[in-house]
């Protein structure tokens, strides 16, 4: 089933992949001008997107008022894509502010949880002393949340007045902001705070930001000083990160991501104030031009930004991160996401009403995860072993050539667009689902192989065949002969009455309903005496019931253990009365044994008073019996 389901959703992700692509190279996509390969220089850009450009990237302009200043910042950061120019001017101002949620922490076991806790991100706390007010003003803070919120730094505050003992463990006696960063280069290590007490202006505060999350950004001032620890770094680690450019500081972004990817990324920034007497350096390491953005792995040399969907930002450059190099939470988040919104598509797949839908739509749920949780931990206990270390490189070394290819830019570059439009994504895949659904009824129609579902058109209809559904849900045992449930308009009555039956007495819970149908094809015969030539006795006309049609002969069926008298109403057997066995080869009077089968009311048993062998269920035959129903079928032949 959950093949079935995955094969759905790729065909939806590649319909998607589709239309994209179509939408990418229509007229009215180039005539907005938006070509993702287009590079743009800064110097024909408004002040304001160039502003806008630069708190994109975290570097601080304040004191920059020239439009020529401005520009030349931008393009020491980086290249300008055209996708990039119209993203940023579709962004509204407000749109960080409104996503940021700010966390308000109610004590310190909170505080531990949500900071200490977070080995890979970084906090950045107003600590608020009692009787004391926030270290920025209220407006101050929402311009602080908004310049930093976009480069993965969450937001909280703590108040001392909740729970004094942490303000005095960490010497929190004036209005603060605290932030936190996992200790050293190794991964989920533990978590340092610093905190700045200074003056309350939001540049100093952010420069403070940039300056504290840069410690582990390895700078190098002269381009020989990285040439010469270049390749003793590259051996350390996989991914090298490096910034070539003349910005005297790391852009916020750049360090923003050294703290998320502590231990599996490192990142370096290469002070390079006259590039063109290092050319010949530089050329060694395919940089052709300046500034650069460059991606050293063992395999090879790549310049980030220019290709599609690199834009010189964060969340794209996290987003490149991750596929190149994932860890194992990425993976499992990844694989989770897939296998709930396949479980999705089961509302639409599994024929049937609304409840039997959703029944069944949560039973997959609960059991993928619950098997995919259970997977996780013996998965990842086989690739810890040392057996497998050269395996894993392997396979992190051709994940990193394929990741690394131009596929795999377009791949990011929509998944980028998918994850900024999640609604639009999720409302196409439900309008994908309901396409799915038509084209099966249609399909089933065509051939011939229309279910019962499909010929419902009323809610009315559909409750009663979800009521229906839910009974036979509560059933425990299998029923033999089970009779064509009534779908129409006047079964909703008794599908209500059944469901409240059932409900209403707990003890039904335990005790299956079995329709009484199957004692039509249970052998029925009169009993004769050997001595008896005619079985005509007026006095026992009083045993015949309802079955006389299945008695054409008094011919004993095989297999049948015929005693002398009933064992329940314990009196003799006489010529002429019926008699009703039962699979397990016992028999006995036909009132007195459906009387016992099916009374009426609670006290009604499914099994033979002697053996207790169900009266429904066939006797196989390893088990010494004969086959009875079907003897008596051809009887009544």
């Amino acid at each position: 089933m959950l093949a079935k389901l995955f094969v759905v959703l790729l065909s939806y992700l590649l319909l998607v992949f589709l239309a994209a692509r179509i939408f990418e190279i229509s007229s009215t996509w180039l005539k907005a001008g938006c070509l993702a390969s287009q590079l743009l220089s800064p110097f024909a850009l408004s002040v304001k997107k160039l502003k806008a450009i630069l708190e994109e990237r975290g570097v601080s302009y304040t004191g920059l008022v020239e439009k020529k200043e401005l520009a030349e910042l931008v393009e020491a950061c980086g290249a300008v894509t055209g996708a990039e120019s119209c993203s940023i001017s579709t962004e509204s101002s407000g749109e960080d502010e409104e996503k940021s949620n700010e966390l308000q922490f109610t004590g310190a076991s909170h505080f531990f949880e949500e900071v200490e806790d977070t080995k890979a991100g970084t906090w950045l706390v107003d600590v608020i002393p009692e009787g004391h007010s926030s270290l920025l003003r209220r407006k101050q803070w929402l311009v602080l949340k908004r310049k930093i919120v976009r480069f993965g730094i969450r937001i909280g505050t703590f108040n001392c007045g909740n729970d004094p003992r942490l303000c005095i463990k960490y010497g929190w006696k004036e209005p603060s902001l605290a932030i936190s960063m996992p200790q050293g280069n190794q991964p989920k290590g533990n978590v340092i705070l610093k905190t700045y007490d200074s003056k309350p202006s939001v540049e100093l505060v952010f420069r403070w930001i940039s300056k504290e999350l840069s410690l582990k950004i390895e700078t190098f001032d002269r381009v020989e000083e990285f040439s010469n620890t270049f390749k003793e770094k590259i051996k350390e680690n996989p991914v090298y990160v490096v910034l070539f450019t003349t910005l005297p500081e790391p852009p916020l972004y750049l360090a923003s991501l050294s703290v998320q990817f502590t231990g599996r990324v490192r990142f370096g920034h290469v002070r390079v104030f006259d590039w063109t007497t290092k050319k010949h350096i530089l050329k060694n390491y395919n940089i052709k031009n300046f500034p650069r953005l460059m991606i050293f792995t063992p395999e090879g040399n790549l310049t980030y930004g220019y290709r599609k969907g690199e834009w010189i930002r964060y969340h794209n450059l996290e987003l490149f991160l991750k596929t190149l190099h994932p860890e194992v939470n990425d993976v499992f988040v990844t694989v989770f996401l897939m296998i709930n919104v396949s479980c999705c598509m089961a509302l639409f797949i599994i024929d049937g009403g609304i409840l039997k839908r959703l029944i069944n739509f949560i039973w997959l749920l609960i059991f993928y995860n619950t098997s995919l949780i259970i997977l996780c931990l013996p998965v990842l206990s086989i690739l810890q072993l040392p057996l497998l270390t050269p395996v894993l490189d392997f396979v992190l070394k051709y994940s990193r050539y394929a990741m690394t290819s131009d596929a795999a830019a377009i791949m990011r570059n929509y998944l980028g667009l998918g994850l900024q439009h999640k609604w639009l994504m999720f409302g196409g895949y439900f309008c994908y689902g309901i396409m799915i659904w038509w084209v099966q009824k249609r399909i089933r129609w065509y051939f011939g192989y229309e279910s019962e579902s499909d010929n419902v058109t009323s809610i009315t209809e559909w409750f009663t065949q979800d009521l229906h559904y839910i009974t036979n849900v509560v059933q425990t045992f299998p029923t033999l002969g089970q009779s064509r449930i009534n779908y129409s308009v006047s079964g909703l009555e008794d599908g209500f009455e059944l469901l409240i039956r059932r409900l209403a007495v707990p003890e039904l819970w335990l005790r299956p309903v079995i329709p009484a149908e199957y004692l039509n094809s249970l052998p029925v015969w009169r009993f004769c005496h050997s001595q008896v030539n005619h079985c005509s006795d007026n006095k026992h006309k009083q045993c015949s019931s309802k079955h006389n049609s299945c008695c054409k002969e008094s011919v004993k069926p095989p297999g049948m253990l015929v005693a002398q008298d009933c064992s329940i109403c314990l009196e003799d057997f006489k010529s002429g009365c019926m008699l009703l066995g039962l699979p397990c080869g016992h028999c006995y009077h036909q009132r007195c044994i459906e009387e016992w089968l099916c009374g009426g009311n609670s006290s009604g048993h499914y099994c033979c008073p002697v053996c207790r062998w169900p009266a429904f269920k066939q006797k196989p035959p390893a088990l010494g019996a004969n086959p009875i129903r079907s003897q008596a079928q051809e009887t009544n032949v």
